[in-house]
């Protein structure tokens, strides 16, 4: 009755209440099921867990008491079973590598000077090894962290792709690359014990420069094998962007010039790898597309899409926060939302002089009375325009800062994304 390529093609509870005709042959239908995908790979672990959930509600059905039993072992058996095959171009899966051996937090981490960008090359802030500190990682894997994901989900994820195997990270003040999975004595394959201190914002970002090298290799290939076929082929162009005090930017002996547009078969897979940080697809009028990039709203976006988080936008006249759409913004959180919010803030220069820039937080709560939101710097000061920012990369801070509606007024704060849990949506709807 049940096949594999069924399944594919329809839900597991679809197939039950369509071919089912009584709770007997519901009854043996669940076995069946039960049956023949306890040692099937799944195509993804979302899949898996709507098995269970389904067995179980059978399960809590009184009707189903004399086979209750069977059914319980069942669903043993496939919580037990291999998880997920991350890739088939990996050589690892869940059920081999041994997660890092974390307690749950109860308030995440969200601490700017511990997450630094890893691929800001050729930026202002191009004497740092990683970069510049970066906001929107840091409010985002806070978010995440609320909803449910861990810094092992975003590992599992960094695996699955075919390429890493390594991560590049600044630990005790010295860049290093680091293997993602080491074996011990005994044979067994685990994370490396020294991502346990590793920001997940670090991690964050490490995952989404892989995703970004393997989205310019794919062009990449693409266009080396269309020159193969067509010698006079048109090519893709990349746009490459180093920051706004360079001119030219010299990759493997050669200089380009800043936004210049460049045959993406021009360079090596290993130019891209290594310069990941200065390739961008073409905008439209000039601009970057930003395609991946850490300062780009869609890329938090697709980020949390990733782990099954969803964002949703907002009315356009609703998405600045104030206090007449106060009744919109507690029904987000009524319904287990999470704001990012894009506001306008002071910071100092290196010279000393204090100048507004944009800045990603975290609101958390409003009221009649002010807003609460979770920042990265700390508590900011609407008044000095300063930042009361703790600077030891161990601690948290920036959560749950206070601010009247008075005060919040000039941080100009916008909704830059809604984000929800897709899983509690389905398990509540």
């Amino acid at each position: 009755l049940v096949t594999d390529s069924i399944i594919g093609k329809e839900s597991v509870s679809k197939i039950i209440n369509e071919i089912s005709t009584s709770p007997e042959e519901k009854t043996a239908l669940l076995q069946i099921l039960a049956s023949n995908l306890i040692d099937r790979n799944y195509t993804n672990q979302r899949e898996k867990e709507n098995l269970i959930k389904l067995l179980n509600g059978f399960i809590n059905n009184p009707f189903y008491e004399s086979i209750s039993l069977n059914l319980k072992d069942r669903i043993s058996n496939i919580e037990s079973s291999s998880e997920v095959s991350i890739n088939k171009n990996s050589s690892y899966t869940k059920s081999e590598v041994t997660p890092l051996h974390l307690k749950p937090e109860l308030q995440p981490i969200m601490n700017q000077n511990a997450n630094l960008s890893h691929d800001e090359w050729g930026r202002e802030l191009v004497n740092k090894p990683l970069g510049s500190l970066m906001c929107n990682e840091t409010v985002l894997s806070g978010i995440l962290q609320a909803l449910g994901i861990t810094k092992n989900d975003v590992l599992y994820k960094m695996i699955s792709l075919p390429s890493c195997k390594q991560i590049s990270l600044c630990i005790n003040g010295k860049n290093t690359s680091y293997d993602l999975v080491v074996q011990e004595e005994s044979g067994e394959k685990r994370f490396n014990p020294i991502l346990e201190k590793v920001p997940m914002a670090d991690l964050l970002e490490a995952f989404r420069l892989e995703k970004k090298k393997d989205y310019f290799l794919e062009k990449y290939d693409k266009n080396i094998e269309l020159l193969k076929s067509n010698p006079h082929a048109s090519i893709e162009k990349v746009q490459l962007y180093g920051g706004k005090n360079l001119k030219t930017i010299p990759i493997s002996g050669n200089n380009y010039k800043i936004n210049e547009r460049v045959d993406i078969t021009k360079f090596s897979r290993n130019d891209i790898e290594t310069y990941i940080g200065v390739f961008d697809e073409p905008g439209s009028k000039g601009e970057r597309a930003k395609t991946w990039d850490r300062e780009n709203a869609a890329t938090l976006n697709l980020l949390a899409k990733e782990f099954g988080v969803r964002s949703e936008g907002i009315n356009e006249e609703k998405k600045l926060i104030q206090t007449k759409n106060l009744a919109s913004l507690q029904e987000i959180f009524k319904k287990g939302g999470k704001i990012l919010s894009l506001g306008d803030f002071a910071f100092s220069s290196s010279k000393g002089d204090i100048k507004p820039d944009s800045h990603y937080v975290e609101v958390v709560g409003v009221s009649d009375k002010g807003i609460i939101i979770n920042n990265p710097y700390g508590h900011y000061n609407t008044d000095t325009k300063k930042w009361a920012v703790n600077k030891e990369s161990g601690k948290v801070f920036g959560q749950n800062n206070f601010y009247t509606w008075e005060e919040a007024k000039s941080m100009n704060l916008k909704i830059a994304s809604i984000y929800n849990n897709q899983q509690s949506k389905t398990q509540s709807g």
